[in-house]
Parts: C-alpha cells; sequence; structure tokens
C-alpha cells in the first residue's frame, strides 16, 4: 500500500470514470503480470486472465487483443481425459510442470486435475472471445461435477481439495448453466444447500451458520437465478425483505462486505449485483458511491481496494463491473456487467439470446 501517491489528481472533475487509463491497466497485465504476482497467483492465471479480458470487454476494447492466441492458451490449459473420469476441467496454469500442448493435456500429476473456478473462468472468457465452445470437453467436465457434489448440496473445487462453499456451488451452476447441461448436479440439494446459508441477518453466509457476507451473497443469488429459482426468494416476502435490508445496510459511502468492515471496491459488484438481482437497484444512484469509486481509481489506470491503495486486477474488474451498475451513461461503460453470470450483457445476449 501507498499513501497519497496513487489517487486520483484532486483536482480531477468529481465523479469521472477514466476508461482509457482502466483499459492501458488491464492491456498492460494481461500482457506482463508484475513481479508481486508471481507467488500468490501462479496457479490462478485462468482467473487473472477472465479479470483482464471481461474487463476490457466491458470497456469495448477487444479489439486490442490477440484473441486467437488467448483461445488457443485457454484450451491448452484444459485437461485431456476420459469422458466418465473424475477431474476432467481447466486448469489454472502449468505450475504443476505439465508441457503446453495445443488442445489440452492429459494430468502430469495427481493433483494437475480441473478445478471448478479456473473452469468457470475459462468458459466466461472464452465466450466474451466470441468461441462457440466445440473443443471443450462437456461430458468430462459435467463427470467431474458429479462427483465433486457433496451430500449436503455444496462443491467442492477439486478433487483433492477440503473446501466447500457457496463460491464453488456458483461456479458448478455458472458451468452447468454455459454448457446448457444441468445432469452433473442434483438441483434440489443444490438450493437446499443455498437457502440454508441465509442467516438471521439477511444476508448469505459461505455455509450453513456462517457469517453473512457480500460475496457470498452475491453466489447465492446468482446461483438461484442462473438454476431459475430465483422464485425461492422473490416471491417469499420474508427472504427477500430480509435479503434487501441487509444489502442496504452494507452502503456508507461505498459498500462493504459485512458488517463493521470498510468500504471496499469489489462490494460495488458484489452487493450491487445482489441489488439488482433483488429487484432493488435503485440504491446503487448515489453521488456518494460515485464519488468512492473516483477516489479509488489511481493515476496508473485500475482501482485499488480502497482510496490511497495501488490498484490491481481484482479490485480493477469489480470496480469497472461496479460502474457499470450505479451509472446510466454507457459512455462509462459501453457494455455493462450482466449480473448473473459476470461477463458483459453483450456477451451474455449474444451467447444465449433466450435468456435476457
Amino acid at each position: 500500500r501507498v499513501h497519497g501517491d496513487s489517487r486520483m489528481d484532486d483536482n480531477s472533475q468529481q465523479s469521472t470514470f477514466t476508461a482509457a487509463k482502466h483499459s492501458q491497466f488491464f492491456l498492460f497485465n494481461l500482457n506482463c503480470l508484475p513481479h508481486q504476482y508471481e507467488s500468490s497467483i501462479d496457479a490462478n492465471r485462468m482467473t487473472a486472465l477472465y479479470f483482464c479480458v471481461v474487463g476490457l470487454d466491458l470497456l469495448n476494447q477487444l479489439h486490442k487483443l490477440k484473441k486467437e492466441e488467448i483461445i488457443e492458451w485457454i484450451y491448452a490449459m484444459q485437461i485431456k481425459t476420459d469422458p466418465t473420469d473424475t477431474h476432467g476441467g481447466f486448469r489454472g496454469s502449468l505450475y504443476l510442470g505439465g508441457s503446453f500442448q495445443i488442445g489440452g493435456s492429459p494430468s502430469c500429476h495427481q493433483f494437475d486435475c480441473g478445478h471448478l473456478a479456473m473452469t468457470y473462468s475459462a468458459l466466461c472468457t472464452l465466450i466474451t472471445l466470441g468461441d462457440d465452445l466445440s473443443r471443450v470437453d462437456k461430458q468430462s467436465i459435467v463427470s467431474a461435477l458429479r462427483n465433486l457434489q457433496l451430500e449436503d448440496g455444496s462443491f467442492i473445487p477439486s478433487r483433492y481439495s477440503g473446501e466447500n462453499d457457496l463460491r464453488f456451488v456458483f461456479c458448478a451452476v455458472g458451468i452447468s448453466w454455459i454448457l446448457d447441461d444441468f445432469s452433473g448436479i442434483d438441483i434440489e440439494r443444490v438450493v437446499n444447500f443455498i437457502l440454508a446459508c441465509q442467516t438471521h441477518e439477511g444476508g448469505f453466509g459461505l455455509n450453513p451458520s456462517r457469517e453473512a457476507h457480500g460475496g457470498s451473497t452475491y453466489t447465492a443469488l446468482a446461483s438461484l437465478w442462473l438454476l431459475n429459482r430465483q422464485g425461492t426468494v422473490l416471491d417469499d416476502p420474508k427472504r427477500w425483505r430480509d435479503a434487501v435490508r441487509w444489502c442496504v445496510h452494507r452502503l456508507t459511502q461505498g459498500f462493504n462486505g459485512r458488517p463493521n468492515k470498510l468500504d471496499d471496491t469489489c462490494y460495488t459488484f458484489w452487493v450491487g449485483a445482489s441489488l439488482s438481482l433483488l429487484n432493488y437497484q435503485g440504491m446503487l444512484q448515489t453521488d456518494e458511491l460515485k464519488v468512492f469509486l473516483t477516489e479509488a481509481q489511481t493515476t496508473y489506470g485500475g482501482f485499488g481496494k480502497h482510496p490511497d491503495c495501488l490498484p490491481d486486477i481484482l479490485h480493477s474488474f469489480y470496480g469497472v463491473a461496479g460502474w457499470s451498475l450505479t451509472s446510466n451513461q454507457t459512455s462509462d461503460v459501453p457494455n455493462p456487467v450482466n449480473p448473473k453470470l459476470g461477463i458483459s450483457s453483450r456477451a451474455f445476449a449474444q451467447f444465449r439470446p433466450d435468456s435476457q
């Protein structure tokens, strides 16, 4: 963190969105990740790619990319396996030592297996780049989903992982929606798990009996919408009212992720998208929220976690996505985010025009 030197100039016009700088920031990180990411993100390069490519799509800047090269890299991360195997999908990178092969390669290690978050990121990025998914090993991914769902309805992200929560439920549901194949998941158990995660506060925790959180509230609601089960919340007056109240209480100047926490750029998307899904997006049209986001922009392009923080790709992506939810000016973010799947409305409509 660097205080005082990364914020926009105090003389800058209030609530000015610096789209050109954000585009440059994503392009720079796409071509050369700073060394600070070397140890923390090596296994998650697919997610870093998703942030940069979808971020550029929101800004209508995909024409600046070498799309075919990116598509080939994504497919090279696909695990080539027997369709009935249970560890298919996409890796985050070749950090375990596998060889780069066009179209994908077999597992090189017992831990070299598909990961739900990486598979979700890969499929969303391919959709964004206009790929038809014809080379995706769909049957292998569906088989993996069956193996990764637990008895309570939740999912682990990969076959040797010990964590299970709403993050991976959303990834599993998003993958199934993209593949147009829900045969790999038990929908009723998924829905029951999601509803069990709603707390007395009104938001959703990562697991039942966990504290409500902005990120898990979004993943819960978006999963229900992708499953076409949004009525379990929208048509239940108490569930809907409690969820809306909890989300509204996250807004001070910006949004925070839970009570007694600082405002944070990324929750403009997590909580803002939740309010949109709850049909309560009027709360996003506040001058104070725009000022917070403006102050979180940096002179380098991108957004920091808080004002006075250096930018990073996660907060930059969710800052741009969040801005698109708060602004009626398409000149700021020409392709606003679709809150159901986390890609642009343009890409969503082009991929599945009947699901608007």
